[in-house]
């Protein structure tokens, strides 16, 4: 899933439909291997550490060694690949290392991901969020009440972040 929405949030949805046998499973596993990863940082410098490994090899992009790129892509990359294992999918994993281009991921997939410009107060767990200010993670919660949701989008300081519209 994933998500964008106009002011104040700024961000972008693309998701996978719930009325699939398959999917809502799949937004959970999505939801919790995020949620698994929580409390990985980087280490000697921004965009840095032996923690962040994994992720950088979930994607597409090969940059020397020794220097990081930002990360919150290759994460999303990541969930999703041990998300779907044991599950039949029909859509290509995403691998791409920049949060925008998950956009063009989605759009190039079969209809069993969606794009969702103005998601509104309809974001679920599992949803792939990505913000307008070229930054993404996971909905590990739906929207409250109050108009809030979580996120695990690294490389924050907080496990979850809350976003609100």
């Amino acid at each position: 899933m994933f998500t964008a929405a106009s002011s104040p949030v700024d961000l972008l949805r693309f998701y996978l439909p719930h009325n699939h046998n398959t999917m809502p499973k799949l937004s959970e596993k999505i939801a919790l291997a995020a949620e698994s990863k929580i409390g990985i940082r980087e280490k000697g410098g921004a965009n840095r550490g032996a923690g962040l490994t994994e992720f950088f090899a979930a994607d597409n992009y090969k940059p020397s060694p020794d220097f990081g790129y930002a990360w919150c892509a290759a994460f999303v990359c990541r969930c999703v690949q041990i998300a779907i294992v044991g599950i039949v999918i029909t859509f290509r994993r995403p691998t791409t290392p920049g949060a925008w281009a998950l956009i063009d991921w989605s759009l190039g997939q079969d209809n069993s991901t969606h794009t969702k410009l103005e998601p509104g107060n309809d974001i679920k767990r599992g949803d792939i969020i990505v913000f307008k200010k070229s930054h993404c993670g996971i909905s590990t919660s739906s929207v409250d009440d109050q108009g809030r949701f979580y996120t695990v989008s690294p490389p924050s300081r907080e496990a979850r972040i809350e976003t609100q519209f």
